[in-house]
């Protein structure tokens, strides 16, 4: 400023500029934001530094203290009004200004303040000029505002269910597509969750909202059964409440994403039953091979209980009195004998009666004891010694299904071992963390080799012969409960089956 050439200029030369007006200069000058006085009714213009850096550009630089309208003549139709209304008095702000930088050319929006400068007389001698450059911060609302409406043409399109809801009321700010169809075309946007759809709190999902929301801690459904006003079934929907926090941690917001799984967990309850009951068919066509050994095993407890009442009989025609100890042992044997007959046809029928299976805890030593009798009264054990060990005893399962892996996992240990030195099984079981790890092992031929990997395939090879459920089966009942099974070679010969079920507490 001091190196311009004020000579002919209307204030003359800086010395001699009134006193108000070299202050306001000095206030202007050691700001660091683009500032600048409009002097006299003339609007004589001084800038600073900042100014003319950021809003005009060195081409103005020999125009210091030109009258504003001449300095920027294109800008002067826009602020004019503001800038007199500032000379009479009034202070005017500008929000933002579209327009085009003198010093760099491009667009750019521009925030204006324009602030009357009162002199020691009281009357107003000019006015002082704030500038803002707004424009990255338009630039990234801008942004913003096109990432969100492209993040919403994505959520309309997009066939998973979304919304936004507001902590703590729940307000909904925002609900897919996809969300509005899942609620039957009800209005959702703008309305708080009971609002939209009252039916929900009894069931419970406003409270996991609130547990959510206290806890910052997401939640996950799946397949969880919502019952909607209007509809005569249940729906069915996976989804996960994601709690959104602000910069203190605090819970803000709740975004509810998911999927309609009312299709998957049909298909699922039917391919359960169609599990359910292929296994009651292939209990049935067990009994082709087991009705045989049934009968010849019911003869023989059944012809023994008929000598011991025939004998019996004879005690007591003979009338002697000291056949009292005998008659009684002969009726004890024959009771015995029946007893037996009953618990083989008790075995059997369990094993093949068509019903819902339920689980429960179960023993498995008590499995195991009645898979063995099983198959010796089937004559399928063909002298297997099995030896049983079991450290974990309880799991959570339905026991008749469980025998019947078993039974299967025995019989073919036996047929494996027919032929062998050592002709015994082990049966053990022990804690995995939240599962039982049960195992059967022999020292019999091995798995097929070559085959090992299809074993548990539906068109594996896997023998039918006596009683037996196929492993493809055995497979379908452990992973029904939610547990694994596989097999292996031993080193020391023989093979191994292992599976895995959950354990009941303290098990």
């Amino acid at each position: 400023m001091k190196r311009a050439a004020w000579a002919g200029y209307p204030l003359g030369p800086p010395e001699e500029w009134p006193r108000e007006l070299r202050t306001f200069l000095f206030m202007i000058l050691v700001s660091p934001a683009p500032k600048a006085v409009l002097w006299g009714p003339d609007l004589f213009t001084f800038w600073n530094d900042a100014c003319l850096r950021t809003f005009l550009g060195p081409q103005h630089l020999d125009r210091l203290g030109a009258p504003f309208r001449e300095l920027l003549p294109e800008h002067w139709p826009v602020l004019s009004e503001h800038v007199q209304a500032a000379q009479a008095g009034e202070g005017r702000l500008i929000e933002a200004i579209e327009t085009i930088n003198p010093a760099s050319g491009h667009p750019e929006t521009v925030k204006a303040c324009y602030t009357p400068l009162v002199g020691l007389s009281g009357n107003i001698v000019g006015v002082l000029a704030e500038m803002y450059d707004l424009t990255p911060a338009v630039r990234r609302e801008r942004q913003l505002l096109d990432e969100n409406e492209m993040l919403q043409k994505l959520f309309a399109s997009a066939p998973v269910l979304i919304a936004y809801m507001r902590v703590p009321d729940y307000h909904i700010r925002f609900a897919n597509p996809a969300m509005k169809n899942f609620f039957g075309g009800r209005p959702l946007e703008g309305r708080t969750v009971a609002e939209a759809a009252p039916e929900l709190e009894a069931q419970g999902f406003i409270g996991l909202l609130d547990e959510v929301a206290h806890t910052g801690k997401a939640w996950t459904g799946v397949n969880h059964p919502v019952a909607l006003s209007g509809e005569p079934e249940p729906r069915y929907v996976s989804f996960i409440y994601q709690p959104l926090l602000n910069d203190d941690g605090e819970v803000t917001h709740v975004l509810c994403s998911g999927y309609d799984a009312t299709e998957g967990k049909l298909a699922q309850d039917l391919a359960a039953q169609l599990r359910h009951e292929l296994l009651h068919a292939s209990r049935l066509s067990a009994m082709s091979t087991m009705a045989m050994t049934l009968a010849h095993e019911l003869n023989q407890p059944l012809c023994a209980s008929a000598s011991y009442l025939a004998a019996a009989r004879r005690f007591l025609d003979s009338g002697d009195e000291t056949h009292a100890t005998l008659m009684r042992e002969a009726f004890e044997e024959a009771a015995a004998e029946i007893q037996r007959a009953g618990e083989i046809v008790r075995r059997t029928r369990s094993l093949v009666t068509f019903g819902k299976s339920e689980t429960a805890v179960v023993s498995l030593r008590e499995c195991v004891d009645n898979a063995v009798k099983l198959l010796e009264a089937s004559g399928n054990l063909g002298g297997l010694a099995v030896a049983v060990e079991i450290g974990a005893d309880r799991v959570v399962a339905d026991r008749i299904q469980v025998e019947q892996v078993l039974v299967n996992l025995l019989r073919n240990s036996a047929q494996a071992s027919a032929g062998c030195a050592r002709r015994e099984a082990q049966v053990g079981a022990a804690r995995k963390g939240d599962m039982v790890e049960i195992s059967v092992r022999d020292w019999g031929r091995g798995l097929p080799q070559g085959e090992a990997a299809a074993l548990f395939d539906a068109f594996g090879r896997v023998s039918r012969n006596g009683l037996g459920i196929g492993l493809s089966l055995c497979r379908t009942i452990i992973e029904a409960h939610g547990g694994q099974i596989g097999a292996c070679d031993n080193e020391d010969g023989g093979a191994r089956f292992q599976f895995t079920l959950p354990a009941a507490g303290g098990a």
